[in-house]
């Protein structure tokens, strides 16, 4: 086969890959919170994005999310503060194919060796479900003094059951959203929607309930507090 026209063939899963990937993939805390650090989400942030290119044997220009170590270094180099040069960034891109974030989709031949290209392993990335995250000021200990100051007519049972119904803010509740998605990935490919920004926005739906609402509400109350219309 021409190797040109075998190198094209390989291009094309690069600009294709980002529509055959998983919705969502669920990993465990640690592997989750090996991700934050800011060269890290700098490269996974970059391998969702992508880069515009023109598609092999055509002059359409489309998004590209599957980009050589050259590439991701820098694209990202534009953004960091502090540059990062290309043996820890090889590191970086092996700690997040270790953990499955990431993957090699394919290489493209270059003299005598091959350049390897890397893509994500899905568009969202979700901490398991089961775990909750640090306690939030809206709980703590010296709220409801501070509530009884401005509103000392308050009964103290009442503001602390108030503050309870808040608890579901800060809980890890992927479930339900990664159902959904699932459930409805055939209609979600189909369309323009940004993954990423559609699971923050289920969040919002998720969190913001009538319970938690309300209770919101309440407090504001207490503290008369002027809540933006």
């Amino acid at each position: 086969m021409n190797t040109q026209v075998n190198k094209d063939e390989i291009r094309k899963t690069f600009f294709d890959h980002w529509q055959n990937i998983e919705i969502l993939l669920e990993f465990d805390d640690e592997h989750f919170n090996s991700t934050h650090q800011e060269a890290r989400i700098a490269i996974i942030n970059l391998l969702a994005t992508g880069k515009d290119d023109i598609y092999p044997g055509t002059q359409e220009v489309r998004k590209r999310r599957v980009l050589s170590a050259n590439e991701i270094k820098e694209e990202i180099n534009k953004e960091l503060e502090h540059k990062i040069k290309k043996s820890n960034l090889y590191f970086h891109l092996q700690k997040l194919e270790e953990f499955g974030f990431i993957k090699v989709v394919d290489a493209l031949p270059y003299g005598k060796r091959e350049i390897a290209y890397y893509g994500r392993t899905a568009r969202v990335f979700v901490p398991k479900a089961g775990k909750k995250q640090k306690e939030s000021p809206l709980l703590d200990d010296n709220i409801p003094a501070l509530i009884k100051t401005f509103n000392p007519e308050v009964i103290e049972e009442h503001i602390k059951s108030t503050l309870d119904k808040l608890s579901g803010i800060h809980k890890y509740d992927n479930p339900a959203r990664v159902d959904w998605m699932r459930d409805n990935e055939d209609n979600l490919r189909a369309s323009e929607i940004d993954f990423r920004e559609l699971h923050g926005f289920l969040s919002i739906l998720q969190r913001y309930n009538d319970t938690v609402c309300q209770a919101i509400k309440e407090i504001s109350e207490m503290l008369n507090f002027n809540q933006n219309e």
